[in-house]
């Protein structure tokens, strides 16, 4: 079977159930792995380009869409480039049946989302920084959206303050104001949002 799809940014094959053979792939193969055509259609098994520590669980997850009928989308997995590394990858997939229902024939497309893991990983990152430099200050720091709930409260917050972030905001947090001080807090508030 082959594709229209030599334009699509997406890894879109097909697979022979009764041999675990890769039968097409589009083009988008040699850019996103580093595979010839010639090089996945001589694999032995389609598992052999997945990670190791993944193997297992998704051939039980291929054992389960077929039995079912499943469609899992955007079932995460690590695909073996060509030279060694790993690519972060989502597959969605369906079955094709025989006139008779018997499974014959896996569609899979497997999108490459290596770049979005690290930006979210650096995202990650870099808001554990922000907590640790919040954390390590020594004033009270809070962080509140617009509607005044407290989101965030560093640790010197905790160890000065009686109120925990839920505490807080139950009582709300103009009633945590010292009177004198509360006009100038209000009056701030509203210049800022």
């Amino acid at each position: 079977m082959l594709f229209r799809s030599e334009e699509a940014k997406d890894i879109i094959y097909t697979l022979d159930l009764k041999t675990g053979k890769i039968t097409s792939i589009n083009s988008y193969v040699e850019e996103a792995l580093g595979y010839t055509r010639e090089q996945i259609f001589g694999m032995p098994h389609f598992l052999e380009m997945a990670h190791p520590d993944e193997r297992e669980q998704l051939f039980a997850r291929l054992q389960e869409v077929i039995d079912s009928d499943e469609r899992i989308p955007n079932y995460p997995l690590r695909v073996r480039r060509a030279d060694g590394t790993y690519m972060d990858g989502e597959q969605n997939w369906a079955i094709i049946r025989d006139g008779e229902g018997n499974p014959e024939t896996f569609i899979g497309i497997l999108r490459d989302v290596s770049e979005r893991k690290r930006m979210e990983k650096a995202l990650r990152l870099s808001e554990e920084r922000y907590h640790r430099i919040l954390d390590t200050a020594h004033e009270m720091v809070t962080v509140i959206d617009t509607a005044g709930k407290t989101v965030f409260a560093n640790k010197a917050w905790h160890e000065q303050s009686t109120y925990t972030i839920d505490g807080l905001n139950e009582a709300g947090l103009f009633n945590t104001i010292h009177p004198d001080d509360l006009q100038k807090v209000r009056n701030w508030f509203e210049r800022v949002l």
